[in-house]
Order: C-alpha cells, then structure tokens, then sequence
C-alpha cells in the first residue's frame, strides 16, 4: 500500500514539472542528479597520460623512459619494438636505463571462412601473442611478467603479392595493438608499482 502511495506521489511531482517550463526544469533536474552521482567517483579516477608522479616521487614520463627494450628477432618484433620505443618515450633517446624488458612473440594464422567451390581459405586471422618480462636492471631481478595478445584478419585472393602483403599488414596492425597494451601495463606498474 506504502508503494502505492509512493508512486502516486512521484507522478504527482513529475505533472507538476511538466509543461513548457517544467521541461526545462525536469532537465536540470535529471543534469543535476547525474552531477551529483558523478561527484563521488571524480577521485577515483587519474589520467595515466597527464602528469602523474609516482611512489617514488618521480614523472611518470620520465620512469617509462628508463625502460630499455631489448633487440628484436624478425620483422613483426620489430614493428612492435619501434612502436613500444615510441610510446615510452616518445623519439627521445633512453639515457640511464633502470629497467629492461625482454619479451617473445608467437604468430598464429587460421583460416576463418573457406570458399565454396574451390575449398580455398578466403579470409585469416592473425594472432599475435607476447609474453614479456621486465628486469630491474641494479637488482638484477624480475619486478612484471605478462602477457598480450591481438587478433587481426585478413583477405586471401589468387594474387600472391597481395597476400603476402595482406598478412604483413595485419601483422603490424597486431603489433601495434599489443605495444599500446603492453605501454599500459608498465605505465601502471611504474605509476603504483604493482601490475
């Protein structure tokens, strides 16, 4: 009954709002609200990208360019070596390095649809794992192990160039994303010191 009443009440107080200026204050009401609900979690959230300070009283743009990746073994580490070397540190040169991440990477390719008449894979997705693992070098021990993995697909034709350059494009797109992950991974390690 209690409910009943309540519901009664509220659609008494929302007619009351309506109309031509009741609109507008039924928005402010609803913008308010929303305001108020989001004052709560504004602490709870800090830019990684912005100026941060870490536990150790340092930029957290300076701490992610003490980071020395190490050499790559084929083309795709290299694509996801120059990529993570520019998101730590942006083109600069590494001078001091503190930390030294070594990592593997894993290449998958399965066929994903099949043509129907000639049997032939039509269209692949490539799958790329890394797993890393980050060295302090003073220490000489490991302070972050992880793994990342990205998918990317693409088309078979009767052209083998343009297969051949197909899957070289989805390599790099691959490795591209798991660079930006694994950025992120070793910014909030740095940032908090705990992955």
């Amino acid at each position: 009954m209690s409910s009943r009443k309540a519901e009664t009440g509220l659609s008494r107080t929302m007619s009351a709002i309506d109309g031509p200026a009741g609109r507008i204050s039924r928005r402010r009401c609803l913008s308010l609200i929303g305001l108020l609900s989001a004052v709560p979690l504004a602490g709870c959230f800090e830019p990684l990208y912005g100026q941060r300070v870490t536990e150790t009283g340092t930029d957290l743009r300076t701490s992610l360019q003490t980071i020395t990746v190490a050499a790559a073994g084929d083309r795709t580490a290299q694509v996801f070596r120059n990529e993570l070397l520019f998101l730590l540190r942006g083109g600069k040169d590494g001078a001091n390095p503190l930390y030294r991440l070594e990592y593997r990477i894993a290449q998958r390719v399965s066929a994903v649809s099949v043509q129907v008449l000639s049997d032939v894979p039509q269209s692949y997705i490539l799958t790329l794992t890394v797993v890393y693992t980050l060295w302090d070098i003073g220490q000489d021990r490991v302070v972050l192990n992880g793994s990342s993995f990205a998918n990317a697909s693409f088309s078979f034709s009767n052209q083998r160039f343009a297969n051949s350059r197909a899957q070289l494009d989805a390599q790099q797109r691959a490795a591209k994303v798991i660079a930006g992950e694994v950025r992120t991974r070793l910014a909030t390690f740095m940032a908090s010191g705990t992955a």
